[in-house]
């Protein structure tokens, strides 16, 4: 009896432990099933070439054009002054007067003044643009001041700058012997992501830089000293570092990673007609268009309006602000050049456009539609809105003298 009560015991543990482990693969399915994927990264890219500027003068500005494609501009700034804090504490910086936001900035292990720092600004102003620079500080750079301006495209706009490093190849303040590394450190980075990376040498007569986990972008010497730029599109994590091959006396080195856009940043949505109104009657011959529409991301705007003949298929013309901004007004975004984008439609800016000469025909019905695109984020063009039709006014009575009114078909010999 005590036996078979034994049998029955282990195995009813065993039908216990069955259970439990089906119940546990049952949960893990369901986890498996309703995890929420992880979204897919874009990849940042470079657009552009790489502008280098030396100019040792504490205030300076310089003309620049910003590709119409880029959504982070990146400067990188090295040079030695005996003040330590010329970058860190700099008075301004601006691009398109837009204010530039330091990311990083490493200054040498010693007592001395090599300094170099990264600055960025997200959704720059395209085209020719001023960057204007003021260091500060009582005395301008002994040696350097080198600036190097590069875009970037494919970037997470709203949160552009993730792992940054910096260091020295002489923290006890000693001089750097040739091929010792300054590093700045391991940065955290995901395939999609960019590195970006700049490095300062003094008084080791000319040189190169040799860069681990980037590459060069250019190495450039000037009065016994020189500074490098470099980039990488990483897979993962990166450790990056950067030596000279002759000794110096003293090395530094600051990277930071830019983060890539989601893949799914979204299209904005098609625009909702506002003006002319549906329909309307006796519109302007050069009439005001007025519309807006939503963006998920909240990034800014960017318009197209076609406009018909009555059949509403034979284009008049095609109105396009990424080509063009004359006649278009109100614009709050990208100095004056693009419209706000957000999720909830009264909040996104009205774009509106006066329409241009020549004149449109009196008494004629015609078509209209428009769609928007949001350059700074998936760089895609939403659908065209819905097709609307307005009726331009009559002919208008031509009154000689303030007495005699002349109507249509009236001739005067």
């Amino acid at each position: 009896m005590q036996q078979t009560d034994k049998k029955g015991l282990i195995r009813n543990r065993f039908s216990l432990i069955a259970i439990i482990l089906v119940l546990g693969l049952v949960a893990s399915s369901i986890f498996l099933i309703f995890q929420k994927p992880q979204q897919a990264l874009a990849a940042v890219s470079r657009t552009g070439s790489v502008t280098n500027i030396q100019n040792s003068a504490d205030n300076g500005s310089q003309s620049v054009t910003v590709p119409s494609d880029a959504t982070l501009a990146v400067l990188t700034i090295e040079g030695y002054n005996s003040s330590r804090t010329k970058i860190s504490g700099f008075t301004s910086l601006t691009l398109g007067g837009n204010t530039m936001t330091l990311r990083v900035s490493q200054v040498d292990g010693g007592t001395d003044g090599d300094q170099c720092g990264i600055f960025t600004l997200t959704n720059p102003p395209t085209g020719s643009q001023t960057l204007s620079w003021n260091w500060g500080g009582s005395t301008s750079w002994a040696d350097g001041g080198q600036i190097n301006v590069a875009y970037y495209k494919g970037v997470n706009t709203s949160n552009p700058i993730g792992s940054t490093g910096g260091g020295t190849a002489n923290p006890a303040g000693t001089s750097a012997s040739a091929n010792t590394p300054a590093s700045a450190g391991t940065l955290t980075a995901s395939s999609g992501d960019a590195i970006t990376a700049v490095a300062y040498y003094s008084g080791g007569g000319t040189g190169n830089f040799s860069w681990s986990g980037v590459s060069s972008v250019n190495n450039l010497a000037y009065n016994s000293s020189g500074g490098s730029y470099a980039e990488t599109f990483p897979s993962g994590n990166t450790a990056v570092s950067a030596s000279m091959n002759v000794s110096a006396n003293f090395v530094t080195i600051s990277a930071a990673v830019i983060k890539a856009a989601t893949a799914g940043n979204s299209a904005p949505a098609a625009p909702t007609l506002s003006l002319p109104a549906s329909s309307a009657t006796g519109v302007s011959t050069f009439p005001q268009f007025q519309f807006r529409t939503t963006d998920a991301d909240g990034d800014y705007l960017r318009y197209e309006i076609v406009l018909y003949q009555s059949n509403c298929s034979t284009v008049v013309r095609d109105i396009d602000q990424t080509a063009d901004q004359t006649g278009w007004s109100g614009q709050d975004q990208q100095t004056g050049t693009a419209y706000g984008g957000s999720s909830v439609i009264t909040s996104s800016t009205m774009a509106v456009h006066n329409y241009q000469p020549t004149a449109l025909a009196v008494s004629t019905t015609y078509c209209w539609k428009a769609r928007a695109i949001d350059p700074g984020g998936s760089n895609t063009w939403s659908s065209y809105s819905s097709t609307q039709s307005f009726t331009t006014e009559a002919a208008k009575p031509v009154q000689i003298n303030g007495g005699v009114n002349i109507n249509g078909g009236t001739s005067i010999y």
